[in-house]
């Protein structure tokens, strides 16, 4: 009976190990967080550039360009390292946002919302897959799809 306890505690041990294992443990974890934050920074910078841009008709030279007290716009930075996040303009309409990740990360299964092969249009929502280290995001505005706004 006693042996039976033992390998009853043994198994759940192999058990347990494989599963932290398997998930990457907690380091793994948090490089995800981190990798996450990351984009969520990303994509809100992205935002704040393309509604610069429908204000002013024209990119702003620099991410401390977007900070404005009244609406409450920041320029956030790396949560990890404290590091300010890469931004550089390619075109009048076109810029690049980088960062530098731990993990990769691949969308592995496209999401269709049309039932047919529609255009996409403006910037893509899953376009942030990244490989491990820095990278860059190329984007361009689509006028038709973020007009100027008008100013009354």
């Amino acid at each position: 009976m006693k042996k039976l306890g033992y390998l009853f505690v043994g198994l759940v041990a192999i058990v347990i190990i494989f599963g932290l294992w398997s998930i990457g443990g907690p380091g793994a974890a948090k490089m995800q967080r981190m990798d996450d934050q990351r984009i969520s920074d990303l994509q809100n910078l992205q935002s704040q550039i393309i509604y610069y841009w429908q204000g002013k008709q024209k990119l702003p030279a620099t991410l401390e360009g977007l900070v404005d007290s009244t609406r409450g716009v920041y320029v956030p930075v790396d949560p990890e390292t404290g590091a300010a996040y890469s931004y550089k303009t390619t075109g009048d309409l076109s810029f690049e946002l980088c960062a530098k990740f731990a993990k990769e990360y691949k969308l592995s299964t496209p999401i269709s919302v049309a039932p047919y092969d529609a255009k996409p249009t403006g910037l893509m929502a899953g376009s942030w897959d990244h490989p491990v280290g820095d990278y860059c995001f190329a984007r361009t505005i689509d006028r038709d799809f973020y007009p100027p706004i008008k100013k009354f």
